[in-house]
């Protein structure tokens, strides 16, 4: 390519039409992707306007231009709706009105007292709904929705990273598990593997939970942006599922378990020689099935662990209390 075609532009312009209808495609098929219903209730609104307004107008025109059309982008769906609002008779707007927005509540100032104030000085023939108010309850549905994508597709990118961390972390332990050469490592592999899974699931219902908090008070951006800002929290979060998986498996290791659980509930580990030198290992497959689920929920309540060893700590010290109190009583 020559310095003069560069200049004249054409090969520039041939260069990068392709590119922009690449990003005009990817931005249809992501509106008839995550907006089907929302398309198919702004096209019937607009038929049904079209139908009862023989008028012309560049107004019109566009809006018949728009409903031709067999895919939209957001600009183009959010403009024939803005279009049914200012094309829609007067008796209509309560037709086309959002029902998830009350207009008394969001548009207004004041309160309700005021609202009805004000609707009891308008004209007797003045419509139920006024067409200022009607065309910002629409912007502001139109914001409340792209806010709604933006911070689903936020949660998206987030879960599909951590999904990434923790394949990587699974592939680790599967590894550890294959090459392990004693009972004992291949025990510690399926604590570790099943306390990274529970700490898994329990990041996901903390960012469901905070999507779902988000979605009704109207904050989601600035939750979401902190959310993906300390999103490294997280990752300490999932590598803590492996700590408090292997952490168990030595509690149980060393019967600390009988102190909150019965015997049947808990893992059953070999040697059974006190005295032997050998590391303890898991001794059935039952006890492998015991441990995995016990590190799932070490995993999963990630203040469980902490907690325990508080309670343990206070109890051993209730007890050496107890027991230097009776032996200077003997004396």
């Amino acid at each position: 390519m020559s310095v003069s075609d560069l200049k004249n532009g054409l090969p520039l312009a041939e260069h990068w039409l392709p590119l922009a209808g690449v990003r005009l495609a990817a931005a249809e098929n992501e509106v008839e992707r995550s907006a089907f219903g929302y398309v198919l209730k702004v096209q019937t609104t607009m038929k049904a306007i079209l139908l009862n307004d023989p008028e012309n107008g560049e107004k019109l025109v566009r809006a018949k231009q728009l409903l031709s059309q067999s895919r939209y982008t957001w600009g183009d769906l959010f403009e024939m709706e803005e279009l049914c609002v200012e094309l829609a008779r007067d008796d209509m707007l309560a037709m086309i009105r959002p029902a998830d927005i009350d207009l008394s509540l969001d548009m207004s100032e004041g309160d309700g007292v005021a609202s009805a104030q004000e609707a009891a000085k308008q004209p007797a023939g003045a419509p139920a709904v006024s067409r200022a108010a009607l065309r910002a309850a629409v912007l502001l549905g139109q914001q409340r929705f792209f806010r709604a994508l933006r911070r689903e597709r936020a949660l998206d990118r987030l879960r599909f990273r951590l999904g990434r961390f923790t394949l990587a972390l699974l592939l680790l332990g599967a590894c550890y598990y294959w090459l392990s050469v004693g009972r004992t490592d291949s025990s510690l592999a399926v604590a570790a593997i099943f306390g990274i899974l529970g700490a898994y699931a329990s990041i996901l219902q903390r960012i469901q939970d905070v999507g779902n908090k988000t979605s009704g008070n109207g904050q989601s951006g600035a939750s979401v942006a902190m959310l993906m800002d300390g999103s490294w929290s997280l990752y300490l979060a999932l590598a803590s599922g492996v700590l408090f998986g292997i952490l168990g498996f030595w509690l149980f290791a060393a019967g600390l378990g009988a102190a909150f659980l019965s015997s049947g509930l808990a893992p059953q580990f070999g040697p059974h020689e006190p005295s032997s030198d050998v590391l303890p290992y898991l001794l059935r497959g039952v006890d492998y099935g015991k441990m995995a689920v016990w590190a799932f929920f070490f995993g999963f309540a990630e203040r469980f662990i902490p907690d325990l060893l508080t309670q343990l700590a206070k109890s051993g010290s209730a007890n050496d209390d107890a027991g230097s109190g009776s032996a200077k009583a003997g004396r």
